[in-house]
């Protein structure tokens, strides 16, 4: 299962990528932990009680990471995503 997201402005300059509601049920709870892949890197991450994952531990992993990137999470397990821009 994939979530595939369009970045806004607000998440780009505030480096967050929010989670709508219709797919929140592929990611553990808010507050719980999980690893997020970003290239080569892991990092543990977690979705506040908005929907949003603060992504400032990995923005600048992916070296065009801004507005309008289409970005995509992929679920591997339940404790395990990985996270990609779309060509």
């Amino acid at each position: 299962m994939d979530y595939k997201r369009k970045l806004t402005s607000s998440e780009a300059e505030r480096h967050f990528i929010y989670v709508d509601k219709s797919h929140r049920g592929m990611f553990p709870p808010p507050g719980k932990q999980f690893t997020l892949e970003v290239g080569k890197e892991k990092v543990k991450v977690k979705i506040d009680s908005k929907g949003r994952i603060w992504a400032a531990l990995f923005w600048d992993c992916l070296p065009s990471f801004k507005k309008e990137d289409m970005i995509v999470i992929s679920k591997i397990s339940d404790r395990l995503f990985k996270i990609e821009l779309e060509k």
